[in-house]
């Protein structure tokens, strides 16, 4: 096997060696590798690695000595597929495991909540000992790949908790605490990628972030600082609450029009507004004064507002739903929530060609839940699926253009909307579907 020179072959066959304990810790279920044109319908130049296995098995492949004429075009990474994340990455539902207790005997019920308990452990300290190479494993990757890839998705989906692994330096140290807090690729800032054209990313950024402290000691100033990414033309980033926080503010599109000049869509899935679309504060004025403005605007009608996304720009957005409050009563955050989607359908009424405005799906919300429903696996493999140049009988079809959606539900009445059905009529109606 030839490396490059910056990965050690000490480590590759250690996470090589932590790959197969992860694959050995289910001896009945199948652990798939990677897919591409030589197992599976996608074309050529085409690979998909959907859980930590498989791609320790693409990395192991791309640096294999007769892997060196393939071509890599198209490339989604994933850290859990479908399967896993319904199923909890194999962990098992203690609480679930007896349910008529008057019926078995207590040892036997300790027995099984103990061997469940230390499968549990022995599964999560794996999926930590790889978390902790992922991002090695994933560099390797990329460097073989970065001349000629034009499509890339990286997708995260484990649970943050497994990101924090103890390592020992040798037997005379503390344990140490290690932490990937990345929210960036650093590939992509240390690479070339002539052609790289879409980019699709969750719980990941395509900028670095600095606070800078203003005049005033309570206030911040963020930089912000892109790789360079000449042919980048779709940008799609994808984050739960949890990691907008920690990922901080996003850039204006004026700033990412200007750092990636070829940027002609970009699509954000549960994250904060960008400059541009966020909601301008005016003064307080008293009912004097509003009237006043009422009757020179009736007057004088002031000139049709501008378009604030910037020329050339096509942006698509899809907010989170009002979780806590699914089923409920109509409390101040829905009512929030509502004005919120009111305003960004106004702006997608006003100016259709330059925003739209995508509906949450209550079918990922209902099979992942409220935090990987959003952009869920089987959905981030349909994109990708849209991003690939499938021969067909008249020729080269589907070059990555996204889908604009046609519909516009936020003009319906707020008690129409899904989220705020019940729970039993949503599955009834999902199940007539």
């Amino acid at each position: 096997m030839s490396c490059p020179e910056t990965f050690n072959e000490d480590s590759i066959r250690f996470t090589r060696r932590l790959a197969d304990d992860l694959k050995n810790l289910f001896p009945n279920r199948s652990v798939p590798s990677f897919s591409s044109s030589a197992n599976s319908d996608l074309p050529s130049g085409a690979f998909v690695a959907t859980n930590p296995v498989a791609i320790v098995d693409l990395a192991d492949f791309l640096e294999a000595d007769d892997s060196k004429d393939v071509k890599v075009t198209h490339l989604l990474l994933s850290d859990s597929n479908p399967e896993d994340v319904m199923d909890n990455w194999g962990i098992i539902n203690v609480n679930e495991l007896v349910d008529d207790r008057e019926t078995v005997s207590d040892i036997e019920i300790m027995d099984k909540e103990e061997d469940a308990r230390c499968f549990n452990r022995k599964l999560s300290r794996r999926y930590r000992r790889l978390a902790k190479d992922h991002s090695t494993v994933v560099g390797r990757i990329l460097k073989r790949v970065s001349s000629t890839l034009e499509v890339l998705s990286y997708l995260a989906y484990m649970p943050e908790e497994w990101k924090v692994v103890r390592s020992r330096k040798d037997a005379n140290d503390p344990i140490d605490i290690y932490r990937d807090e990345s929210t960036v690729i650093s590939e992509l800032f240390t690479l070339e990628f002539p052609v790289l054209r879409q980019v699709s990313l969750r719980e990941k950024v395509l900028w670095r972030t600095e606070k800078a402290h203003c005049e005033d000691p309570f206030s911040y100033t963020y930089q912000f600082d892109f790789p360079s990414l000449p042919s980048l033309t779709h940008l799609y980033i994808a984050q739960t609450s949890s990691s907008g926080n920690r990922n901080g503010k996003i850039p204006s599109l004026a700033l990412l029009q200007e750092n990636l000049p070829s940027l002609s869509h970009v699509r954000f899935t549960a994250t904060g507004l960008p400059e541009e679309l966020q909601k301008k504060y005016e003064p307080y004025r008293g009912w004097i004064q509003e009237t006043y403005k009422e009757i020179k605007n009736w007057w004088n009608p002031p000139p049709s507002k501008s378009s604030p996304i910037p020329p050339g720009l096509t942006v698509l957005y899809e907010p989170s739903c009002p979780w806590r409050h699914i089923g409920g009563f109509c409390a101040t955050s829905d009512v929030e929530y509502d004005m919120f989607l009111m305003r960004l359908g106004r702006i997608a009424s006003d100016f259709t060609s330059d925003f739209h405005l995508i509906w949450p799906s209550e079918r990922d919300y209902l099979k992942y839940g409220k935090e990987h429903g959003l952009f869920p696996p089987d959905r981030a493999l349909e994109d990708f699926w849209e991003s690939l140049i499938v021969p067909g009988d008249d020729g080269e079809i589907g070059r990555g253009e996204w889908k604009l959606p046609e519909e516009k539900p936020w003009e319906t009445h707020p008690q129409e909307r899904w989220w705020r059905f019940d729970q039993v009529q949503l599955l009834v109606a999902l199940r007539k579907n």
